[in-house]
């Protein structure tokens, strides 16, 4: 098949024995969709407007769905790099947003954020300690507790 049986003959550009994927100026991908969303959550939460930050968070965070790429990882061309990056980036999204709504007492939107955090990998002790905060904030010491002994375990 070549790139004009799907229309791509300008998103195609043959080189050597490769072809490259050209992105399109109009083009935008999940990845810049959570770096644009990103990028205002911190600039808004830099002038101190929480519900600005708020809403970019919860609009970067509905395109944090996992690992990126995971299929196109070969050889010659090793994509762990920019995979851990990405993984690490959408964690850290989804940690902040929890944080934020366990600050503003949103116990249960906090406990569904860090849930989709914990199910993508990449636990740190913080994460821990804010599901601590979470099950404490919501009633619940014995998870608290052992959330909290988790984290204290792993320092």
């Amino acid at each position: 098949m070549h790139s004009g049986d799907r229309g791509l003959d300008l998103a195609l550009l043959q080189r050597d024995d490769h072809q490259t994927l050209m992105r399109h100026e109009c083009g935008i991908s999940d990845t810049d969709l959570i770096e644009r969303y990103a990028t205002a959550a911190a600039a808004h939460l830099a002038v101190g407007d929480q519900e600005a930050t708020l809403a970019a968070l919860h609009q970067a965070a509905a395109y944090c769905d996992g690992p990126y790429l995971p299929d196109y990882d070969v050889p010659d061309y090793t994509l762990s790099d920019d995979q851990q990056h990405w993984q690490h980036y959408q964690h850290d999204i989804l940690h902040q947003l929890a944080r934020l709504h366990l600050d503003r007492a949103t116990y249960q939107a906090a406990r569904l954020v860090a849930k989709k955090m914990v199910h993508l990998g990449d636990e740190e002790p913080a994460d821990d300690d804010l599901l601590a905060d979470i099950y404490a904030a919501l009633g619940n010491p014995r998870m608290a507790h052992s959330y909290r002994t988790k984290a204290d375990a792993a320092r």
